[in-house]
């Protein structure tokens, strides 16, 4: 299972030199858009590399949401999908994932 956070721009937000980060879900080549995570940073302020933002003033927590918020339930679904012995696929998991988005 890979879960990726990359840059998405609107054409509005290619003239302000912004971006939203949004989260991709990947299990066995099966590959689902979690979303966005309504993060919103300068262009350059995210690393593809290491899916963090960096040279923001907010970035250590924004980092913290993207491992919090998003890779650890993510991992959190999956892990108990596992001990069920349920069949895990990337869709499940994000429409899990969305479902309980707020807990």
């Amino acid at each position: 299972m890979e879960v990726l956070f990359y840059r998405h721009q609107t054409s509005s937000q290619k003239k302000k030199g912004t971006c939203t980060i949004y989260c991709r879900l990947t299990i066995e080549g099966q590959r689902v858009e979690i979303g966005t995570t309504h993060i919103k940073v300068r262009f350059e302020d995210f690393d593809t590399q290491t899916q963090q933002i960096i040279n923001d003033y907010n970035a250590s927590e924004f980092n913290f949401q993207l491992e919090h918020e998003f890779k650890s339930k993510i991992y959190s679904i999956y892990n108990r999908l596992l001990l069920k012995n349920e069949i895990i696929t990337a869709r499940k998991i994000r429409e899990l994932f969305n479902r309980y988005r707020d807990w």
